[in-house]
């Protein structure tokens, strides 16, 4: 589910570019364990993607050229490093029925992987309570980022 009024913040930063971005993703993900589930929340452009690119630098994806948004595949994997990267865009599926009918809610929390799902907002039911919520959004000077946890 989406944080209540009862969850922590864990962490707030701002970071001032994408570069900043990709940093600060790629520090947390060398904390995150198998089965970890990022619900990644913000507009067009407050910086979903390049978050995901840094979780993949920082899991040790060999090919991270290839990490872009899942907006038209919806899943996309990638292996390679000490835990695959599992990368779940929701933005077009049209309920969660549709997710489950693809299978895509069976991708979320493997043990094998972390999950990094963009535009979780749209279907918080799909997100395991465990999830980290993650809120990017677009500040004067760059980006703010807000970790949420239960």
């Amino acid at each position: 589910m989406a944080p209540t009024a009862r969850s922590r913040v864990a962490t707030t930063t701002q970071t001032r570019t994408a570069r900043g971005t990709r940093a600060f993703a790629r520090r947390l993900a060398s904390r995150l364990e198998g089965g970890a589930v990022l619900a990644l929340v913000g507009e067009l452009g407050a910086g979903k993607t390049s978050f995901t690119q840094g979780l993949a630098e920082g899991l040790g994806v060999s090919d991270q050229s290839q990490v872009l948004s899942p907006t038209y595949t919806l899943v996309n994997e990638y292996p390679g490093g000490r835990l695959v990267l599992v990368h779940i865009d929701f933005y077009r599926l049209a309920n969660a029925e549709a997710a489950r009918g693809l299978g895509i809610d069976e991708q979320i929390g493997r043990a094998d992987a972390v999950t990094a799902i963009e535009w979780a907002d749209l279907f918080p039911e799909l997100v395991p309570p465990s999830a980290t919520w993650v809120r990017l959004s677009t500040v004067t000077e760059g980006r703010r980022i807000e970790l949420t946890g239960p």
